[in-house]
């Protein structure tokens, strides 16, 4: 779950990434994304999710639905880039496990689409560049947060040991 919820103009509400872009495309026809139509778009949208999903065995699963899928088509849902490019994207550069999984070839479809197409794109070489700014900096002030948070418990945890009832 992403923790946002929007609301379409229909009264559907949504708080999961897929349907969230689902409804985004929708009601932004313009913008020439939208899954809306395809005959795929339920089921990719549902094995795109399970590529996000925290669970690896929900990871490789919607990975290989995708892959079979993907040989014949060049992209997710079709011949078109929609939504659905953006969300496999977002499910591959989020996981530093999947990226790698892609990577090795295991999934050669997709492997094609990420290296060959989306990557190349030019305002991919933008998105990258925030992505690798932003990983470069907030790691380091996270983790000193962390683990001074870390060390302030365990040194409440020994301090309450250390007391004599």
């Amino acid at each position: 779950m992403s923790g946002l919820v929007i609301s379409s103009s229909s009264g559907t509400t949504a708080t999961n990434a897929s349907e969230i872009t689902k409804i985004l495309s929708q009601q932004y026809v313009k913008s020439g994304v939208s899954t809306k139509g395809h005959q795929l778009e339920g089921t990719m949208l549902n094995y795109i999710e399970k590529v996000s999903s925290m669970d690896r065995s929900e990871n490789s699963e919607g990975l290989q639905r995708i892959d079979s899928i993907m040989r014949f088509s060049m992209h997710p849902l079709g011949v078109k880039f929609t939504a659905a490019d953006f969300l496999l994207w977002g499910a591959i550069k989020g996981s530093p496990q999947i990226l790698n999984e892609v990577s090795s070839g295991k999934y050669p479809e997709i492997e094609r689409w990420f290296k060959g197409y989306i990557e190349l794109l030019p305002f991919m070489s933008k998105v990258n560049a925030y992505q690798k700014e932003i990983t470069a900096v907030l790691p380091l002030s996270f983790c000193a947060h962390h683990r001074n948070q870390r060390r302030n418990l365990r040194l409440k945890r020994q301090a309450s040991n250390l007391r004599v009832p």
